[in-house]
């Protein structure tokens, strides 16, 4: 699991949010939100927008997350 899945795995527990509500609210896929939590999907500027909106934080701290795997 990468840095940012699993602050994105914490968020969705602590939540009680599904991956497919994190979907909908993000305009990902499942498969998206799956492979940031996986570590198989790297997060990407775009990417870090639409997770910062879903998680209330910014874009910076998902590329920081994903740099200091």
């Amino acid at each position: 699991m990468s840095r940012p899945g699993e602050f994105l795995r914490f968020l969705l527990v602590e939540e009680e949010m599904l991956v497919d509500t994190a979907a909908e609210r993000t305009g990902l896929t499942p498969q998206q939100i799956a492979g940031v939590i996986a570590g198989t999907l790297p997060v990407t500027p775009e990417l870090a927008e639409k997770l910062a909106r879903l998680a209330g934080t910014t874009a910076q701290f998902w590329l920081k997350l994903q740099a200091e795997q």
